[in-house]
């Protein structure tokens, strides 16, 4: 009998060793590959599973989500469950978090859409524990650059849910209608709403949903589930615009276990209309007039441009004027291309009134028909009076000029040091003189150091811009001490080159008199028409 139980823990005894041998001997193997595996693949790409988490239970639907940040753009990303695969995955999701976290790897270049998330169907797999794997391999070469594994729980639950509102990525202001419905074995149940995994509130089953019923087999049929729907208004209000991710989780009220969920993405965008003004920026010198540019996406065509000063309506621009394709490529959303194909819009507004110091500046976006605010805009801006005052007579605003371009005006400075700077669209063109003498602005302006300071305040010039390509441009006159170089005034003029479609012309006779081609072409006219004699009376006296 002794003998019988040595023999009998000798074997045990054996075994035992046996397991642990083949136990250490696997272990090392394994390590060793993981090895392997992570020097042939260092630095070459990195891999994070987000969702599912270790341990998770999941049921029919898995939701997949991670990001892969790799050297080389050419990957297979392919999932594996239990060694089968299962599906394979592309990077669709932009990960700003991970490009500015993860150094190296061909960083953004590389990595522009960083994030992968999709829903997997695990409907077929048995009730326990499965191990999940996620390989990214080189498509070129078939190397793994990296991996990650998982194990999941799948468990099918006692309860079915779906969510009817809101759909997938829908567009939410300030309220958002939520429908669905719940069928559950359990009658004692929970029915939890997450928003960006903050519990918002517990909905109540209150909606009779008779085609749910008749559809959805089992889960306690109707007898459990007299009333499967749930609706309800839910405040969103504080929520930032932009994605977020809705679950609904149904809980055992008694014993608390899960017994199922659902999660879906909602956007939320509370403005129709997105507005930025690119000029002036906050607290910017200006002096008699201020340039304002900027633009505005909008969903609303009909919409006008309001713009402000100290709480005065001073302008309103109604249609926007500039094409702006750096905006559309950079704006999403807002109605795109398709409802602002010109986003831009460009003024000059005249504050010559306003007394020196800051004002406000206010651009409101309003529809046309009901003056209603769509969105708006504030910033401060600082007046400062030059000490010089210039003014430009031609070209009109907007004329159309064809192979040359009279310049014309007057300047009036407290110091005659001054150099007057002629550009066209920012480049420099020549430096002009003031060589007409102008009785009428003498009088006319007072300050700026008067008759004594600036005896011939008047500029002109004719400019060659026959090489200039046909558009629209913007002449620029600055007035700079050049002494001190310090800027003191400055005018602008928009004007259409080399397209032209007027022509001005005079007709004379005898009785104007000598005429002074010269001057008559500077002043713009194209033509004249000559009146050379009459009829029957000879030819006039002008005529030889």
């Amino acid at each position: 009998m002794i003998n019988l139980k040595k023999k009998i823990f000798y074997m045990l005894f054996f075994m035992c060793c046996l397991i642990f041998l083949t136990t250490c001997f696997s272990f090392v193997i394994f390590n060793n590959n993981v090895k392997a595996i992570e020097n042939e693949t260092l630095n070459k790409a990195k891999m994070y599973i987000d969702n599912p988490t270790y341990m998770q239970m999941v049921n029919n639907k898995m939701y997949i989500r991670g990001w892969v940040m790799s050297d080389t753009q050419n990957i297979d990303i392919t999932l594996y469950i239990d060694n089968k695969i299962m599906d394979t995955l592309q990077r669709n999701e932009e990960r700003e978090d991970v490009i500015k976290a993860i150094i190296g790897y061909g960083g953004r270049e590389k990595n522009p859409i960083p994030g992968f998330e999709k829903y997997i169907d695990i409907s077929e797999l048995e009730d326990k524990l499965h191990i999940l794997r996620i390989d990214v391999k080189d498509k070129n070469s078939g190397k793994i650059l990296t991996q990650e594994q998982i194990l999941i729980n799948v468990k099918k639950y006692d309860a079915k849910i779906y969510i009817d509102n809101p759909e997938y990525m829908q567009n939410n202001k300030y309220d958002m209608y939520l429908r669905g419905w719940v069928m559950s074995q359990t009658e004692n149940v929970d029915i939890n709403l997450y928003i960006d995994n903050n519990l918002v509130y517990t909905l109540q089953r209150n909606e009779e949903r008779e085609d749910v019923i008749k559809a959805i087999a089992g889960y306690g049929g109707r007898k459990k589930n007299p009333i499967p729907g749930f609706e309800k208004h839910i405040d969103i209000s504080s929520l930032k615009d932009g994605i977020h991710t809705l679950k609904i989780e149904v809980k055992n009220s008694i014993t608390k276990e899960i017994l199922n969920y659902e999660t879906t993405k909602f956007n939320i965008q509370k403005n129709d209309v997105k507005m930025y003004i690119d000029n002036p920026i906050y607290m910017e010198n200006v002096n008699n007039k201020i340039y304002i540019r900027g633009w505005v996406m909008s969903y609303v065509e009909n919409i006008n441009i309001n713009i402000y000063i100290d709480g005065k309506l001073i302008d309103t621009i109604k249609q926007r004027n500039e094409e702006r394709e750096d905006v559309i490529k950079a704006i999403a959303g807002y109605g795109g291309r398709e409802k602002n194909p010109i986003p831009g819009f460009e003024k000059y507004i005249d504050v010559l009134q306003l007394l020196d110091g800051t004002h406000k500046l206010k651009v409101e976006v309003v529809k046309s028909n009901t003056s209603e605010i769509l969105t708006k805009e504030e910033l401060i801006i600082n007046l400062k009076k030059y000490k010089a005052k210039i003014y430009i007579d031609n070209p009109l605003y907007n004329e159309y000029k064809e192979d040359k371009l009279y310049i014309r005006g007057w300047i009036m400075a407290d110091t005659q040091n001054i150099d007057i700077n002629l550009y066209i669209d920012d480049n420099f063109v020549k430096k002009l003189q003031r060589n007409e003498q102008r009785e009428d602005v003498i009088k006319a302006i007072i300050g700026y150091g008067g008759r004594e300071k600036n005896p011939i305040p008047g500029f002109e010039d004719t400019i060659d811009i026959s090489k200039l390509e046909g558009k629209k441009y913007k002449i620029k006159i600055e007035v700079i001490n050049n002494e001190t170089n310090e800027l003191l005034c400055i005018d602008f003029v928009d004007v259409n080159l080399n397209n032209k479609q007027y022509y001005y012309g005079i007709d004379v006779s005898y009785y104007q008199g000598e005429i002074d081609w010269k001057k008559v072409k500077n002043d713009n006219i194209d033509f004249a028409i000559l009146r050379a004699g009459f009829r029957g009376w000879g030819t006039s006296r002008k005529f030889k």
